[in-house]
């Protein structure tokens, strides 16, 4: 029993390290991380923006 659950433990660790270095997963994660990004600078660009200026004042929002 107790080589059962050392085997486990060690299979467990290798196959963390097998999702990063199989190219599959690692091109899925770099488009993931993409679509985040420019999700968000979707986002930002779609966000209204105040701007008074006027003779003696100046205000800027977001």
């Amino acid at each position: 029993m107790a080589e059962v659950g050392r085997t486990h433990t060690t299979t467990h660790k290798n196959r963390g390290a097998l999702i990063m270095s199989d190219p599959k997963n690692l091109v899925i994660a770099l488009l993931l991380i993409g679509v985040a990004v420019l999700g968000y600078l979707y986002y930002e660009s779609q966000q209204t923006h105040v701007r008074i200026d006027v003779p003696g004042f100046k205000l800027e929002a977001k």
